[in-house]
This record gives structure tokens, sequence and C-alpha cells, in this order.
């Protein structure tokens, strides 16, 4: 091998070595950028999780203060709720402004009273959509109580007035087929039996009996009752035909293998309403064979055995102590 061959060959291996060595250097590169990388992103990552716990507990903490200081705000309102109804409104009213609305409702329906009504119909006229809903079911429950608490008093006539009210606001708020409305529609109405207006307690008697036929069944057991209760008061209206189909459809219900023989649906009422009468209606002859089919049979035997005797051994009823 000649001398210029020579330098070739250490030429060649020198520019291999030199490639060997930059790819060594290009993957030790590549390794360290990666860590370079996780490198820069973990303070990140670390200060957004830092700082967001710390936000979360600071929000807490705010969260128990401002509870704290609502606290505090009614408790010193709630020695004004005993006043006059002006200050009872004054009172609620800035409840509602200084802490939140919900919590001056909840304060008013409590103390149901003029003033705090007024100051329900105030937040629920200016109030967001949330708040005039809270506040008129709150109005309602205030009409409620009122009308308890007249009934108590004996102003049955301000009772009735307060259960309309609350009654116009259900329908509003439920719609007027609503299941809710029954309670109060049964309210109103016995209320104006107890006053003898028996023409105002009808249709809500009706009312009520159509709107529990709707929503849960013609055999469902309050709607059985309202079934019977408004053929009482027909009775008493002396519109007698429709409460005895009332009082019928009202069996039928409760007994619907009654359903396809009225007769035996009537006579099964007869029965029960009869009872006692039915009993004394029956000839003497009937009443004292029934008596005497009551008696215990061990008593009726032991007096059956010793009338055998006496005819066997010959004493008569009327001689007991001659023998044959």
């Amino acid at each position: 091998m000649d001398e210029q061959e020579l330098k070739q060959t250490l030429t060649q291996l020198q520019q291999q070595q030199n490639s060997l060595l930059e790819e060594l250097r290009n993957s030790s590169r590549e390794k360290k950028d990666s860590w370079d990388k996780i490198q820069c992103v973990a303070p990140i990552l670390s200060g957004l999780l830092i700082g967001g716990f710390g936000a979360f507990i600071g929000y807490s903490y705010n969260q128990q203060q401002i509870k704290l200081l609502e606290a505090e705000t009614i408790e010193r309102f709630i020695p004004h709720l005993a006043g006059n109804e002006k200050t009872k409104k004054a009172a609620i009213l800035a409840m509602s402004s200084l802490t939140n609305a919900e919590l001056a409702i909840k304060m008013a329906s409590l103390f149901a009273s003029e003033g705090t009504v007024s100051a329900l119909e105030s937040i629920a006229q200016t109030g967001d959509s949330k708040d005039r809903t809270v506040a008129s079911t709150a109005l309602a429950k205030a009409f409620n109580s009122m009308a308890q608490k007249s009934l108590d008093e004996n102003s049955v006539d301000q009772a009735a007035l307060y259960l309309r009210k609350a009654l116009a606001i259900k329908e509003t708020l439920d719609g007027p087929d609503s299941s809710d409305l029954c309670s109060s529609l049964d309210k109103l109405a016995e209320l104006y039996v107890s006053q003898g207006k028996l023409a105002l307690a009808e249709p809500l008697f009706r009312r009520s009996l159509n709107i529990k036929q709707k929503t849960v069944g013609q055999e469902a057991p309050v709607t059985v009752q309202s079934m019977r209760r408004l053929a009482d008061l027909l009775e008493q209206r002396g519109d007698i035909a429709e409460a005895a189909a009332l009082k019928r459809q009202s069996q039928q219900a409760t007994n619907p293998s009654l359903a396809q023989d009225p007769l035996t649906a009537e006579a099964s009422n007869n029965s029960k309403e009869g009872g006692e009468d039915h009993l004394e209606a029956k000839p003497a002859e009937e009443q004292v064979q029934t008596e005497l089919d009551n008696i215990k049979p061990s008593e009726h035997s032991e007096s059956n055995k010793n009338s055998i005797n006496e005819t066997d051994s010959g004493e008569s009823p009327n001689e007991p102590g001659k023998q044959s």
C-alpha cells in the first residue's frame, strides 16, 4: 500500500468517527431537551395547583363570612317582626336588600301577618324571576296561615278571604288543573258549608272532584271521598237523584264487581244503610226464630236433653215431683 492510499484510508476512518460522534451528540441533546421541557412545565403546573387550592379556600371562607353576616343581620331585625305592621314590612324589605331575598321570604312566611304579606307582595312584583316564584309560593302559604289564625279567632269571613287569595296564587303558579289545588278547594268549600253557603261550596267540590278524577283516577281513595262529600252536599241541597248516583258511583269504585249489577249495588247499599231498621221491620215470629238460632249450641242441646229425660221418666213439666 503506497502513501496515497494510506492517507485516503485514514481520512475515511476520520469521517466515520466524526459521524458517530455527531450521532451521539444528537441523541444526548434530544434526551436533554425532553427533560428541559419537563423542568420548565413543572413550576407552572405546581403554581396553578397552588393557586387553585388557595382560591378555593378563599372562596369558602368568604361564603362563610357572608352567611355569618346574613345571620347577624337577620338576628338584628327579628325583634322588629314583633312590632306593628309597618315595622314588619320594613324589616322584611330590609332583610331582602341587605341579605338575600330567599332568607327574607322565609322569615316573612314564618311571621305571617298583614305587614309581612305586604312585603312579600312587593318582592313578588319587583324581584327577579326566581325571587318572584319563591315569594308567590310563600305568599300563598302565609295566606293559609292567616286563614287558620282567623278561624281560631272566629273570623270566618276574613278566613274565607285569605283562602280565596291563596287559591288564586296557586292557580297562577300551578295552573287551573293542578292536583295541588284540591286541598285549597276542599278547605274553602268546607268553610262555605260551615257558613251555610252551600251554593258557593258546590262548584268548589265539583272542581276538586274533577281534578282528582283526571290526576289520580276514579278509584283512588281521595276521589271516592270527594264523591261522597259532594253527594252529602247535594242531599242537603235537595238533589236526591244526583246524590244517589254519586253514592252508587263511589261504591262501584271501591267494589268493581258491583259495576255490572246496579240492582246488587243498590241492595248492598240498602243493607248497609238499613242496618238495625231492617231487623226491626221483620215480623215478630222471624225475630223470635232468629233469637232462638243465636242460642249457644251447648245450652240448646242441654235443654233438649233435659226435656227428653223428663219425657222418658214420665214427669210432666207441670208436675216435676210426680213419678209414674
